[in-house]
């Protein structure tokens, strides 16, 4: 028996699987939302039960998919996944879970997607650390695939489960399965003919099995720096020709494989200093110093910052918590007064949220990776406990009454020193 059959019928790691879909509040809304299906809570209170029935049907090739919902969630945008019932769930959360942990050991060191230690800050760390240690201009080749788990072919989903996960016939009989999994809509019963079940973690482990050919080819091109993340690809090298290599790899493979290129977020350019009159391409090459990626701005130097929607959302967030506290201070205070009251709510602000991981503004700092940003922010928190203090307008003559180093002296923190001492979580 091989390491992913091992792995399947492990009953600690089989509860391991049923913790981690607990831990989801979505799967408690989702049961709470199929009140005519088996709830969460008694597949859980039946799960040795349910195991002693699945079980033999896996391992003896006859377990069936019963049909999934369709349903609409709204994150950055509207998007279709599929509900199963839990039993289907664990299923494929398991074989999920169990086929990630095989092929680990053969993924790439440039794929940063859905794998344990890893993330799209380390992703943007890799391109960051290149962009530092070597010199201007850089040419960038970045691709985005349409719809991509949507669009996962069978027959390379089958081959690629063979070649890295296993070539047990019961196993790859149920990948054959899922991939044909049916939902209903509008009554009828609808089979699947390409791509797998959007919402479960079994499409993202196979994304990431599709492209691992072009994710080995890529990283050993010498000059460069590669990352994938799910769906987006990023070649960064030194080298004009290497980067036109790049592209034309990533579109040959990308074709051979089924799949569609996004226009609209692709780009190719040079990358660059402002004032550096370097590479000018007669084809009309792309000239930009900064460029965003999984949520991020990365400049020419390998800084990495916040996009400015996300600052502003962040400094909403800072503005909304001191004006709750200047809206409490005493009417009769000084103003160096009513500056320390505020001071406090700062750091109250700063270093007690950070407890807790998913505070929006502890999320925020968390990922920015900017000194210059970072003091811009510290000066931009300054002026807003001035305005409130001096009770007049936004603006630096506030420092006439009371200097920043005044308001230092007074207690005020700095996320750029806390960020120098590690002092809040940076995110990955």
């Amino acid at each position: 028996m091989g390491q992913l059959e091992e792995f399947l019928h492990d009953r600690i790691q089989q509860f391991e699987t049923l913790r981690s879909l607990h831990a989801s509040d979505a799967s408690w809304r989702a049961s709470e939302q199929n009140k005519t299906r088996l709830s969460f809570r008694d597949f859980a209170l039946n799960f040795e039960r349910f195991m002693d029935l699945i079980g033999p049907a896996l391992k003896s090739g006859g377990y069936n998919l019963g049909p999934a919902r369709r349903a609409t969630i709204f994150t950055d945008k509207p998007r279709t996944i599929y509900r199963f019932s839990w039993p289907d769930t664990f299923v494929m959360a398991h074989l999920a879970r169990a086929l990630a942990a095989t092929v680990e050991p053969q993924m790439s060191n440039a794929l940063f997607s859905y794998r344990s230690g890893r993330g799209s800050v380390q992703a943007l760390e890799r391109l960051a650390r290149f962009l530092r240690q070597n010199k201007a201009p850089f040419f960038v080749c970045r691709r985005d695939i349409r719809h991509f788990g949507e669009s996962l072919r069978h027959e390379f989903v089958r081959a690629d489960f063979q070649k890295f996960g296993s070539t047990n016939p019961d196993l790859v009989s149920l990948i054959d399965r899922i991939c044909r999994f049916e939902y209903e809509d509008g009554g009828a019963c609808i089979q699947n003919q390409r791509g797998l079940p959007t919402g479960a973690y079994l499409q993202l482990v196979f994304e990431n099995l599709y492209l691992s050919a072009l994710d080995h080819e890529l990283d050993c091109l010498s000059a460069s720096t590669y990352v994938r993340f799910g769906d987006d690809l990023i070649f960064l090298t030194t080298d004009f020709k290497q980067a036109e290599l790049a592209r034309a790899t990533i579109e040959r493979f990308v074709a051979e494989r089924g799949l569609e290129l996004n226009p609209e977020k692709s780009a190719f350019f040079c990358l660059q200093p402002p004032a550096l009159r370097g590479f000018r391409d007669a084809a009309g090459v792309e000239v930009r110093s900064t460029f965003r990626h999984l949520g991020l701005v990365v400049d020419w130097r390998g800084e990495i910052s916040l996009p400015s929607d996300k600052l502003k959302k962040l400094q909403k967030l800072i503005k909304a918590r001191i004006a709750r506290s200047a809206a409490l201070l005493p009417k009769d205070s000084s103003i160096e007064e009513r500056a320390v009251i505020l001071i406090e709510t700062a750091k109250n602000l700063l270093y007690d949220t950070f407890a807790i991981s998913d505070n929006p503004i502890a999320t925020y700092l968390g990922y920015c990776r900017s000194r210059e940003q970072l003091r811009a922010l510290d000066r931009w928190v300054a002026m807003l406990i001035l305005k409130f203090a001096v009770q007049g307008g936004f603006k630096a003559a506030n420092f006439r009454k009371i200097s920043f180093k005044r308001l230092r002296q007074l207690g005020l923190p700095s996320v750029q020193h806390m960020r120098n001492k590690h002092e809040f979580p940076i995110r990955y």
